[in-house]
């Protein structure tokens, strides 16, 4: 096993279980210690109507697109509550299914069995390319949360690409910084902060300020590195693929001494 991270911290601002895979295993392989402190939070809908009646409509489409995780487990736990479950994975099957990113694509499979399309970079231009490239497939249903890049619906209105998208879950930014985190940082024992998406970002200067100037940032992407430049927190590094792998890869690159 290499060692480049011993002695070093890595904050993951994300729920444990969203990062227990690629980014925390590589990380730990490395020799880095890992902690967890979100700084979003994910929360249902506070109406079901456009969400109800999208899962009631699939086999009016030809492709699914799931954004997130947390899209997949939004629409499933809500499919579930209405009875709309069974026919959701049914239909799935005759489907072809689009996903950002290899952990949003392991969760689709883990509940249905059902593969999904990838674009090479985990990002919402790579998506829309190959939607645009796939347009034989729409309409598509586009699954998302309330907050996130206009990239892809811009993109696809401008391909004149049929396509509805939905809000299955909602996000909001944690308002009360962590103490233990505010005081791992101030006492310089955060070494790293893995930097995952834009909102990720501006939550993280929202909640510690300068204090993330004690740590070095990596970014998982130019656009989230774009978000942390105009904040004033320019990244000390930024993954070349912009996924979790490309993140851990963009620590080791930096060299073992931050």
């Amino acid at each position: 096993m290499e060692t480049l991270l011993v002695g070093q911290t890595v904050l993951i601002p994300r729920p444990a279980q969203l990062g227990q895979d690629t980014l925390e295993a590589g990380l730990v392989e490395l020799g880095a210690s890992v902690v967890y402190s979100p700084v979003i939070e994910i929360l249902p809908l506070e109406a079901w109507g456009e969400l109800d009646q999208a899962l009631r409509s699939i086999p009016s489409f030809r492709g699914m697109v799931f954004l997130s995780r947390n899209g997949i487990q939004a629409v499933f736990q809500r499919a579930e509550s209405i009875g709309e479950k069974e026919r959701l994975v049914k239909t799935l099957g005759q489907l072809r299914c689009f996903t950002i990113g290899q952990g949003t694509a392991a969760e689709l499979m883990h509940r249905t069995g059902q593969s999904s399309q990838v674009p090479n970079d985990s990002n919402s231009q790579s998506l829309a390319d190959l939607l645009v490239q796939q347009r034989a497939w729409a309409p598509f249903l586009i699954f998302r949360g309330n907050r996130g890049s206009q990239v892809l619906p811009e993109q696809l209105a401008s391909a004149r690409v049929p396509f509805q998208q939905v809000v299955a879950y909602r996000s909001a930014d944690v308002t009360v910084p962590d103490r233990e985190i505010v005081e791992r940082m101030g006492e310089g024992r955060i070494q790293w902060v893995a930097v995952t998406s834009s909102a990720i970002a501006r939550s993280l200067v929202s909640l510690y300020g300068d204090l993330l100037r004690r740590a070095r940032l990596v970014s998982i992407s130019p656009t989230t590195s774009g978000v942390l430049v105009n904040l004033g927190y320019p990244p000390a590094a930024e993954a070349q693929r912009y996924d979790f792998k490309g993140l851990v890869a963009a620590i080791a690159d930096s060299g073992c001494n931050p």
